[in-house]
């Protein structure tokens, strides 16, 4: 009888870790394309409003002649393309190496702290964001599109990564519970 009741809870124990595996890979699959629909909306961001920041950065500019200011928008826009690059390398290993560790191949457990920093980086974004300092009407329903779609975002990465963290710390319990069954069945 408690051979039966063991073998019924390391089934129920396999589905479970089948279950968190499952959710573990479409989580990753989920930061890799919010990584690549982040770079996306970047690139769409400077290309349609290319003239209010270009119009910025000229007058941020330090400098008075036509060179110097052409010279620090090129630099402001590389550094700017080197930033977007690095998160979206980032989203790529974090949705990677989750896919990977939920498909059982590599376990890594870096990719958790940056899900972690993610998480905390898109939840704390939504308490930074004003856009009542802008004066004119039609700017502000046009921040507000804007906001309301940046919000959206971080919140879907702000829960796509919670529940990547979720899945990898139980698929952790349940694949050692089920090595704790089988080294005990072994022993027997």
């Amino acid at each position: 009888m408690n051979e039966l009741i063991i073998q019924e809870d390391n089934r129920n124990n396999s589905i479970k870790l089948r279950k968190y595996s499952n959710r573990l890979v479409m989580s990753g699959i989920g930061v890799m394309v919010l990584g690549f629909w982040e770079s996306l909306r970047a690139v769409m961001g400077v290309i349609f409003f290319r003239s209010l920041v270009f119009q910025y950065l000229s007058e941020t500019a330090p400098f008075n002649d036509a060179l110097s200011r052409y010279v620090y928008i090129t630099f402001f826009v590389a550094i700017m393309s080197i930033f977007g690059t690095f998160s979206l390398l980032i989203h790529l290993y974090v949705g990677r190496c989750a896919v990977l560790d939920g498909r059982g191949k590599k376990k890594k457990r870096l990719y958790l702290f940056f899900a972690l920093i993610f998480m905390l980086m898109s939840f704390g974004s939504q308490f930074l964001t004003d856009v009542s300092d802008t004066k004119e009407k039609s700017q502000i329903e046009t921040d507000i599109d804007i906001a309301f779609a940046t919000d959206l975002l971080d919140i879907t990465l702000c829960l796509t990564c919670a529940e990547m963290l979720y899945c990898a710390a139980r698929m952790r319990l349940l694949q050692r519970a089920l090595r704790k069954e089988q080294q005990a069945k072994e022993a027997q």
